[in-house]
């Protein structure tokens, strides 16, 4: 490993906004800690001084989250053709132009399926001596789909032919890459090679304890003096987390008589809003304005330690993420609220509710009966005590499974690491 080049390629990283920045900054410190070189590669979008200040190279012009505009499939065949060939040039030049020579491991989270596509197609084109490993944290979800689909639909079949063609090519030095058991078994119907399921790397500012004094973020957003327990829902407000379900919440509390102060973090994304999700917000605006109501509206991306402070201000953490975008997938604040020991609200069928394994370190609502939600959070706060130490009970040990030092030595010890030799026969 004396020399090694290691390079993370985030190409949706644009900002502070939602996990990205987090996610590769854990990375990037921990494999630094293994006194490894670090390149991170991301998108053209990214602040200069956003990335001067984490030595980022800003490369790419479209990321993970980029969609086509309009629908229709022919419109997405053209938009995955076109975003493919642009990637793999611009990651050709990466890697002859600024690196100056390919990565001994490339680590890739968070991909689109351009991204994938193109992969496959700088493949074809270059020699590649180091390893590639592809982190994907979404599935179209094979489980859901027939023989005939998986064979010849082209977006059920993209993602195995371009992981069997990047096998072929690569032989053991590509590795794909899960960061749930959930995912990783959904992946193994279409693909036999090997998949390695990697923890969540929880930041620093996430796993240390509860700081003394309320935290910086409620200088400017001060919450509102009502006694009781406090619960808070953190992340962009987008219909997949569940937002418009908010409203109903707080107003079936409030007919219960319960007292109860709300912490919603809720930073539009640049694009605006789907009607659902915007009536909710103008919903949640008004409750907020009242004087006598318990919401207290944070319209900001925050920082890793303001986020880490609000954190540590919550008794309960609000996860209604019903969209079936979260069955297999992971949550970066579910993971986060566990490391803290604070109860959480999710729904059935999801990778949330297969973690908590039926424990009291949280309670569960039908994720096909998106009103039994608030009913959920009533039962919670009814034994609050009983559920908040189940979830301080589980912290430590969440905590030493989930952390970038973790991920880190699993992702080394599968790809780049020296292997052990055996010891040769004694005469």
């Amino acid at each position: 490993m004396a020399n090694a080049l290691v390079v993370i390629l985030d190409s949706g990283l644009r900002g502070p906004g939602g996990h990205n920045l987090s996610y590769t900054c854990a990375v990037q410190g921990a494999l630094r800690e293994r006194g490894l070189a670090v390149e991170v590669l991301v998108n053209r979008g990214c602040p200069p001084e956003l990335a001067d200040a984490h030595a980022f190279r800003r490369i790419f012009t479209s990321g993970a989250y980029d969609h086509p505009l309009g629908h229709g499939r022919l419109r997405d065949l053209v938009y995955l053709h076109s975003q493919s060939l642009v990637f793999a040039e611009e990651l050709d030049h990466a890697i002859r132009c600024v690196l100056g020579r390919p990565p001994d491991l490339l680590f890739s989270h968070t991909l689109a399926d351009f991204e994938i596509v193109g992969w496959r197609r700088y493949l074809r084109r270059r020699s590649w001596r180091g390893w590639l490993a592809l982190l994907m944290r979404q599935t179209p979800r094979y489980s859901t789909c027939g023989w005939l689909q998986r064979h010849l639909n082209p977006y059920w079949r993209l993602r195995p032919r371009s992981f069997a063609a990047m096998r072929h090519r690569l032989g053991p030095r590509f590795q794909l890459c899960t960061d749930s058991a959930l995912l990783s078994r959904d992946y193994a119907r279409v693909y036999d090679g090997s998949i390695l399921t990697l923890p969540i790397p929880l930041t620093s500012d996430v796993r240390s304890g509860e700081q003394p004094g309320p935290p910086n973020i409620f200088r400017r957003y001060p919450p509102k003096d009502v006694p009781g327990p406090t619960i808070g829902y953190l992340g962009d407000a987008r219909t997949p987390k569940g937002f418009p379900l908010l409203p109903r919440a707080v107003r079936r509390l409030q007919d219960a008589g319960l007292a109860a102060r709300f912490l919603i973090q809720c930073p539009l994304p640049a694009g605006g809003a789907d009607a659902e999700t915007a009536k909710a917000l103008d919903e949640l605006r008004a409750l907020s304005a009242d004087s006598r109501s318990s919401v207290t509206l944070i319209p900001e991306h925050l920082g890793d330690a303001d986020y880490a402070g609000l954190l540590d201000a919550l008794d309960v953490v609000l996860l209604p993420y019903v969209h079936s975008n979260y069955l297999e997938a992971t949550s970066g604040v579910f993971t986060e609220a566990l490391a803290k020991g604070i109860p959480v609200v999710v729904p059935t069928a999801t990778w949330m509710a297969h973690e908590l394994a039926g424990s009291k370190a949280g309670t569960v609502f039908s994720r096909e009966e998106p009103e039994a939600f608030p009913a959920a959070l009533l039962r919670l706060l009814a034994s609050l005590d009983q559920h908040k130490a189940a979830a301080r009970g589980r912290r430590d040990a969440w905590q030493a499974t989930h952390n970038p030092g973790a991920l880190v030595g699993q992702l080394l010890t599968a790809t780049c690491a020296p292997r052990q030799q055996p010891e040769a026969p004694r005469p």
